[in-house]
């Protein structure tokens, strides 16, 4: 149910709406789509794509963010 990454929505690349998506599957278990759907979503990993122009900052914000909100980071 991925959103093809030739449409719109496919991809976020606004730093603080990645965030925010990390943050709520991180602390939620869910996500909401781009159609305002909450979609449970168990995670236990999250995936930055190297090959968007911000993927280096969106993964130093989430990182960031999700240490500051308790969670631990592991390779």
């Amino acid at each position: 149910s991925l959103v093809p990454r030739s449409e719109p929505h496919a991809v976020i690349e606004d730093i603080p709406a990645a965030v925010a998506q990390a943050l709520r599957i991180a602390r939620h278990q869910s996500v909401i789509t781009h159609t305002g759907t909450n979609l449970p979503l168990p995670a236990r990993t999250l995936c930055v794509h190297g090959d968007s122009p911000h993927s280096l900052h969106i993964l130093l914000a989430v990182r960031r963010a999700l240490e500051a909100a308790g969670f631990s980071i592991h390779a």
